[in-house]
């Protein structure tokens, strides 16, 4: 995450009033990472820990729901990126379905070979032929989807 905000911001000016934030979760304030670095490219953090060690006290799905919900008359501009544990990533894909937020997943599957040849990293995404979907290697097709692209959740 921290890359694509780097990336963007290189790229943009912040002169346009555009505001980013960087919602953070981990179990405890000790696993936090890169909050440092999100402030100095000018991301304000916005932390969960499970414990409540720092932030907010709860799962980083919840923030972000509590978030979207607060900052809704800024939604022109809103855009949900993701990486993580797939439960979350589940549940953040989900949201953005039902809300129309636009979203994309970095998918974080085990991939043995990388090449799509071992099978380690499929995953179910939209096929309209198939109610159920399709099975993808996520190494090759991915790893970063759109939530549109995926089917709901599980995607094993």
């Amino acid at each position: 995450m921290y890359f694509i905000a780097r990336r963007y911001l290189s790229r943009q000016s912040l002169a346009r009033d555009e505001r980013w934030y960087a919602l953070l979760g981990a179990r405890t304030k000790g696993k936090l990472c890169a909050v440092d670095d999100f402030e100095k490219l000018g991301v304000t953090p916005v932390i969960a820990t499970d414990d409540g060690s720092e932030g907010h006290k709860g799962y980083v799905t919840d923030l972000m729901e509590h978030f979207v919900a607060v900052t809704r008359g800024f939604r022109w501009s809103l855009r949900l990126y993701g990486c993580g544990p797939e439960p979350m990533l589940e549940k953040m894909v989900a949201f953005a379905k039902r809300e129309k937020v636009p979203c994309q997943i970095s998918m974080e599957r085990r991939m043995g070979c990388g090449m799509g040849a071992c099978r380690a990293c499929v995953c179910k995404v939209v096929d309209e032929g198939r109610p159920e979907g399709r099975v993808v290697a996520s190494c090759r097709e991915g790893p970063v989807f759109g939530a549109d692209e995926l089917t709901d959740g599980p995607w094993w």
